[in-house]
């Protein structure tokens, strides 16, 4: 597929544009591989088929100036990324170089060179001369080519001399292999050597190496069976110091519960002797491990104890009394009851929350949310079957954990994801992370009376992540920090689906937002919102305005609450009917001494009550 052309189309950056790459992937590094244009492209600019491609030109204005010129070529056009339009180019082609551009700057469809080469030139006489070619043909020849009337044979002829016959169920000619034949002998390892007998097999002597125990069909269950004497608990595991010659077992027997000989109904019993002879304790003498295994629903246990026949003294005292030795806890299962010292639960998950205990994480733990996940599953892998749906549900399964002092990570995936609260979970809550898979990408939705991330007394991090008002709301709080909290906020944007927020970022009793690089997009009634001694800070950062319009005020201060806006990179306007600003009830608004004109805003702002702006 060659180039392709559209009629007078001209469009611009709406992100700086770099002149090199910064990671080690610049083909899909967004803004130098992928470029960002207005969404006005997006009806007109459509993907290009496969082999396809646009030539942009790229270059600045000033008046009827223009410089910086550089060629791209546009092979693919992503129209799905709301207010925008990403275009994946070559950099620097035509003997241009990539160059560094603004957001604002022009690109247009234009002629060039190289975009003339890829025309056919009508003049040349080939094109129009109906007679046969007088040169040696070259290349490969495919389809059919009855002409004739060719001035110098092709080599076709003379290389089709050499061919050979293809026979049915050989492989190139009659003196290959078969198939099958060929087939067999790829199977044979490089090196392999002819086959060996059985008995060459079994004579150590003919081959060196070892054989794994396990690839022996039933050598394993054949020593367990034959070990039962050095399994006891606390005894011997050999016969060795003990002058035995002969050790001899007999076959366990069962006493079920209820039976003639073990009256007991609720408690198997199991015997399984052995014979030692010409031993210390006799010449003749047998010893039984006696098991018994609890059998109530609500109180399972089993335990052991060894028996003896005819034990001297010496002995009896270290088997126990009267021949008998110690019993010995084996194992204990079924749920046991509090008040009897167990737990009142099956699992250990179940026994953590009868006992209001908490499992402590040793290492940061990491969640993933997908639009595809599941909150039946385990949150602990990106997949369908191992992935949430809900955020809420990651939170709180990291709640379930002791995690004071590690960090809790929730990457979510691309599409729409309800709003969550995030609280300080007692004292076992540590720092929490969500990254999203892109702005645009990750929308977490805030609905009427539930904010997109709700935040209190707890230290969270957003970022790489849109945050919008769901369809069909309104008055909805994108941020609400509360409490205390510390809030970190970074390539986040605010608005982009076409629903007016009311309030993007609030803060309130003494919690703190730290907002780095944003965009917002769309309509609002407040920007940032402290009140009540809460603080927002946005000092040294990115602000992109995208067709953003401000009916309240951009900031709105209240009760002893703090806002810097100082140093503030802006990209696009802020329109609106709204004002700069409000501070009252002695709030103070800290431009770094820039004043009241580097808010944005179209009117001017209110002081009142106290309230300040320096």
């Amino acid at each position: 597929m060659p180039q392709l052309y559209l009629n007078n189309f001209q469009t611009q950056f709406i992100a700086d544009v770099r002149a090199a790459p910064q990671t080690g992937a610049p083909a899909s590094e967004l803004d130098y591989g992928v470029l960002r244009v207005s969404d006005g492209a997006a009806g007109t600019l459509l993907n290009p088929p496969a082999g396809g491609w646009y030539v942009l030109t790229a270059y600045k204005r000033s008046g009827s100036l223009e410089t910086d010129y550089e060629i791209l070529r546009v092979t693919a056009v992503d129209n799905s990324v709301i207010g925008e339009c990403r275009l994946t180019v070559l950099r620097g082609q035509e003997g241009t170089a990539p160059r560094a551009y603004n957001s604002g700057d022009l690109l247009e469809m234009r002629m060039t060179a190289g975009g003339m080469r890829e025309v056919v030139q009508t003049t040349d006489e080939r094109m129009s001369n109906p007679r046969a070619p007088t040169g040696a043909a070259g290349g490969v020849l495919a389809g059919q080519y009855p002409n004739p009337t060719f001035a110098q044979p092709m080599a076709l002829v003379s290389d089709l001399q050499g061919k050979v016959d293809k026979v049915p169920g050989k492989g190139l000619s009659a003196n290959d292999f078969s198939d099958e034949a060929a087939a067999k002998l790829n199977g044979v390892a490089t090196g392999a050597t002819k086959n060996a007998t059985d008995a060459q097999l079994r004579d150590r002597g003919t081959h060196t190496g070892t054989q794994a125990m396990e690839t022996v069909a039933g050598l394993q269950a054949a020593l367990d069976a034959a070990k039962q004497f050095a399994n006891l608990t606390g005894k011997p595991t050999t016969t060795t110091g003990y002058g035995i010659t002969d050790a001899l077992n007999s076959k366990p027997v069962l006493l079920p519960a209820g039976s003639d000989l073990n009256l007991l109904p609720d408690e198997n019993r199991i015997y399984d002797g052995f014979n030692f002879k010409n031993s210390p304790w006799g010449p003749d003498m047998w010893c039984y491990v006696e098991t018994r295994a609890h059998t109530s629903p609500n109180y399972q246990y089993q335990i052991t104890r060894l028996l003896t026949e005819e034990s001297p003294v010496m002995e009896r005292r270290k088997m126990g009394v009267l021949g008998f030795g110690p019993w010995r806890l084996q194992s204990a299962f079924g749920v046991q009851p509090i008040s009897s010292g167990g737990t009142g639960a099956a699992t250990a998950a179940a026994a953590r929350q009868s006992l209001s205990v908490r499992q402590y994480a040793y290492t940061g733990l990491t969640f993933y949310v997908r639009s595809d996940g599941s909150d039946a599953n385990s949150g602990l892998t990106d997949s369908p079957g191992g992935a949430f749906r809900t955020i809420a549900q990651a939170v709180y399964a990291a709640n379930l954990y002791d995690r004071a002092n590690v960090s809790t990570v929730v990457k979510i995936g691309p599409g729409n994801f309800s709003g969550v609260y995030v609280g300080a979970s007692s004292a076992f809550g540590g720092n929490f992370i969500f990254e999203g898979s892109g702005q645009g990408v990750t929308n977490v939705e805030a609905v009427t009376g539930t904010s997109a991330f709700s935040i209190a007394a707890c230290r969270v991090t957003i970022k790489n992540l849109s945050l919008v008002t769901a369809q069909g709301n309104i008055n909805t709080y994108l941020i609400l920090a509360d409490h205390n909290c510390l809030l970190d906020i970074y390539d986040i944007t605010f608005g982009g689906n076409g629903v007016a927020s009311y309030v993007l970022m609030y803060s309130a009793n003494g919690a703190n937002i730290l907002v780095g690089n944003i965009t917002i997009s769309g309509s609002f009634s407040y920007a940032l919102n402290p009140t009540y001694a809460g603080r927002i800070y946005v000092s040294g950062q990115r602000t992109i305005f995208l067709n953003a319009s401000c009916s309240g005020y951009f900031i709105n201060a209240t009760s002893n609450s703090v806002v810097a806006w100082a140093n503030t990179t802006v990209t696009g306007t802020l329109g609106g009917a709204g004002a700069k600003f409000f501070a009252g009830s002695n709030s103070t608004i800290n431009t770094g001494g820039a004043g009241a004109n580097a808010v944005p805003g179209v009117n001017a702002g209110t002081l009142t009550t106290g309230g300040q702006i320096s």
